[in-house]
């Protein structure tokens, strides 16, 4: 006819690629393509076997469901066909009705399911379409394909000599793959919700001053499993006013063994002669400077690395006489900070400090960190550790105190339940608190995003030093 009427062959073409039976090989997909559900009518045992083979070939390696039924008393035969053809490609097959009329459902059901059986597949009775297809679509764990046939976009369903009005298949899947998504936290509905629930929090955060500890040993071979800096990166979006004092002993360590650079150790601490110092600020404030400000240069924030000889920022004396040039703090000038953080930059601190004496010193950056945060005011200081807080038993992790204030934390100090290498970071977590710093938190480093979790959340993944209440 076509041919008849002069119609060129590609409009042809085109126009049956565009022709469309509503019902008929309808495709439809939940929010990730875990589940890919086929609406279509009734099929015989040729047209139900191709339908099969088209499905393998399209998407091999998926999880088949079969949901259809047979209609009563008549096509008899077809409750034998496709019931073979079904058991000897599906995974599963959920028997229903499908215009069972005057004879019973579960009867029509069981004479198709000894045939599903016969090929060696499991199968399912759900007289009830809906919760069939609902079950079909709900029980998907692995990525699955769900041929639904027999009804189509019909939405009657023939119930003795009557026709029922019911919703059509393509109706089920619409509503079910839809509950599937908002069950898995798929739908666009639940990111809304997420949003919502910390918009509030955001804004609470906007403008507070917040100090990070953070280990320069994470940027080595644990940098690509480190979330921190991607969480000072998202504090930085929300208008968090964020400064960075980092450490590196191991990349001093290794660059001291690079350079051949003679060492020894007093009390099982590093002699720091002038060899050393020179070294330890090149690892610090060459090394691990310039990468953490490059890897957040990466993630778009304008970081600023400074060492803590520029602008008069700290300034130290000798510790200990046996240890060499590591010093202990005795000044902050935090109008640097400021000017950068006004400015809208991430300054990068590492703790080398200008000596009174005109030398330089080689400070620890826990020390460096609390000092920072005392000298700004900052409304809370960061510890990353590879704890889980201040634990009470150092062997258990479920003896975490999540939150405690200075007056407690120095009751558990002095009763021996806080020990080891805890007391000194408590104890100058304390001194922070006092020293102005609105509350201190020591983290679980190895969780990720635990920054996040504990600014944006309720959730305790370390412990909380607030001034006494």
């Amino acid at each position: 006819m076509c041919e008849g009427l002069n119609i060129p062959e590609r409009a042809v073409y085109v126009g049956l690629m565009k022709a469309r039976v509503p019902g008929r090989m309808e495709v439809y997909t939940n929010a990730d393509s875990h589940i890919v559900a086929i609406v279509d009518y009734a099929h015989n045992r040729m047209s139900f076997e191709t339908l099969f083979q088209s499905v393998r070939a399209e998407y091999p390696g998926r999880r088949i469901v079969t949901v259809f039924g047979c209609p009563g008393r008549k096509a008899f035969d077809r409750r034998r066909d496709l019931g073979e053809v079904s058991g000897k490609y599906s995974d599963l097959v959920i028997l229903t009705e499908e215009d069972s009329g005057e004879e019973d459902t579960l009867s029509i059901c069981r004479e198709i399911a000894g045939h599903v059986a016969g090929q060696g597949c499991a199968y399912e009775i759900q007289p009830n379409r809906g919760e069939a297809i609902r079950q079909a679509v709900l029980s998907c764990e692995a990525p699955s394909v769900l041929l639904i046939t027999g009804k189509g976009a019909e939405t009657r369903q023939k119930r003795g000599i009557e026709y029922i009005d019911t919703p059509s298949d393509v109706d089920y899947v619409h509503t079910f793959l839809q509950e599937y998504d908002v069950k898995h936290g798929l739908d666009g509905m639940e990111k809304v919700r997420s949003l919502l629930s910390i918009l509030p929090i955001l804004k609470r955060d906007e403008g507070r001053t917040v100090v990070v500890k953070y280990g320069g040993s994470a940027l080595g071979a644990e940098a690509a499993t480190d979330t921190t800096l991607q969480d000072v990166a998202a504090l930085r979006m929300v208008g968090v006013r964020v400064v960075l004092v980092h450490g590196g002993g191991k990349h001093i360590t290794a660059l001291l063994d690079k350079l051949q650079v003679p060492t020894r150790f007093e009390n099982g601490y590093r002699y720091t002669d002038q060899a050393v110092l020179e070294t330890a600020e090149m690892a610090l404030s060459a090394q691990v400077n310039k990468a953490i400000v490059s890897r957040l240069s990466q993630l778009e924030v304008s970081a600023v690395g400074l060492s803590g000889k520029d602008g008069g920022l700290l300034t130290a004396v000798e510790k200990d006489p046996a240890l060499g040039r590591v010093g202990s703090i005795t000044r902050v000038e935090p109008r640097i900070l400021q000017t950068l953080l006004d400015g809208d930059f991430l300054p990068v601190v590492s703790p080398i400090a200008a000596g009174e004496d005109g030398g330089g010193f080689n400070c620890n950056a826990d020390d460096a960190a609390r000092a920072v945060a005392a000298a700004l005011g900052a409304d809370k200081l960061i510890f990353l550790t590879d704890t889980a807080g201040v634990l009470i038993d150092s062997h258990n992790s479920k003896t975490a105190v999540p939150h405690m204030d200075v007056k407690r934390a120095e009751e558990l100090i002095d009763t021996g339940l806080i020990a080891g290498g805890m007391v000194p970071k408590v104890r100058g977590c304390i001194q922070a608190i006092r020293a102005g710093v609105g509350e201190v938190s020591i983290l679980d480093g190895r969780v990720e995003h635990s920054i996040l979790i504990e600014l944006l959340s309720n959730e305790g993944i370390g412990t909380m030093l607030q001034k006494e209440e």
